[in-house]
């Protein structure tokens, strides 16, 4: 009589306060839990996916490793995997957890304008020592005698104002690029247009799409408006930018400037680190949501170690 009253217990949380809750499809008696609401079979395999393993799932999406290895590492199921990562690629915030700061204009020009005379210091030490000495000395007399106004012999005027890298002493400019990806086969080319901010090294607004005028139309529109009035723009020789961003707000350079170097060593990192996007890799995306969604989910998470 004691046998009939014993109820079965959870396999989760271990509870006893079960009930009966009609038969599968293969005509086993199912279980359902009234405290944690589980279902269960007796003699089933438990799937229950645990807090811990869901922590290692989000830490593993970050690394260079296919979901069929975050499945064959953790034995879970690609099915519950595949829905599990959609469901966390639909809450991620639309401001990719970036800090809108923009820094103090003067000062920030102020110390890029050092960092140039340092730089001239250790390249060219004996030309750039009147520099040197009008910093330590603003006296009239030492400003007089070693300030040159012959703009064709001035080592600043060759050196920085006549060559692209001088823009970075005249504007505050965010770095933008553009990425090739591709989805299902390398004809369906996905380009990842991306936009840095150099004052934190965060990524302030990206999109995927073509790499026509178009497509950088999109993109321009999703950068925070409080850098398009305030900031200017470093970007490539690439024309669509220019279609795009005022005449007097963009600065095309090339890589030997400097001025897009955060943004190309970040187009590094997120090629190296996520697996979607390694070059010569069976890991590449099928599905266009779910390539935008693993590309946002790793800018989330960068942005939220620069700010930590």
């Amino acid at each position: 009589m004691l046998s009939c009253c014993m109820r079965e217990k959870c396999p989760h949380c271990e509870s006893e306060d079960t009930k009966k809750n009609g038969h599968t499809h293969y005509g086993k008696q199912n279980y359902r839990c009234k405290k944690c609401g589980r279902q269960f079979v007796i003699g089933g395999q438990d799937w229950f996916i645990s807090d811990a393993q869901k922590e290692l799932v989000d830490k593993l999406l970050l690394e260079r490793i296919s979901l069929a290895g975050i499945s064959r590492v953790l034995n879970i199921s690609e099915p519950w995997l595949s829905t599990y990562i959609e469901a966390k690629y639909e809450a991620l915030p639309d401001d990719l957890n970036a800090d809108l700061t923009m820094p103090e204009q003067s000062e920030y020009l102020e110390d890029k304008f050092d960092e140039e005379i340092n730089r001239l210091e250790k390249k060219k030490p004996k030309q750039s020592k009147k520099y040197t000495e009008i910093r330590e000395d603003f006296s009239e007399e030492p400003y007089e005698q070693n300030f040159e106004f012959d703009l064709s012999n001035d080592l600043l005027f060759k050196e920085v104002y006549t060559k692209e890298r001088g823009a970075r002493i005249q504007m505050f400019g965010i770095q933008l690029d553009e990425m090739w990806s591709f989805v299902q086969k390398k004809s369906e080319k996905q380009w990842i247009w991306i936009a840095l901010n150099p004052y934190n090294r965060q990524i302030v607004a990206f999109h995927v799409g073509s790499r026509g005028e178009k497509d950088a139309q999109i993109f321009y529109d999703l950068i925070p408006d409080i850098f398009k009035q305030q900031g200017a723009f470093f970007t490539d020789y690439w024309n669509a930018y220019a279609c795009v961003i005022p005449k007097e707000k963009h600065f095309a350079v090339g890589k030997d400037s400097g001025l897009t170097a955060y943004i190309e060593r970040f187009n590094g990192t997120l090629r190296q680190r996520a697996s979607r996007l390694v070059r010569k890799s069976l890991s590449f995306s099928k599905s266009l949501a779910k390539h935008i969604g693993a590309i946002k989910y790793f800018i989330c998470h960068y942005n939220l170690q620069l700010k930590a």
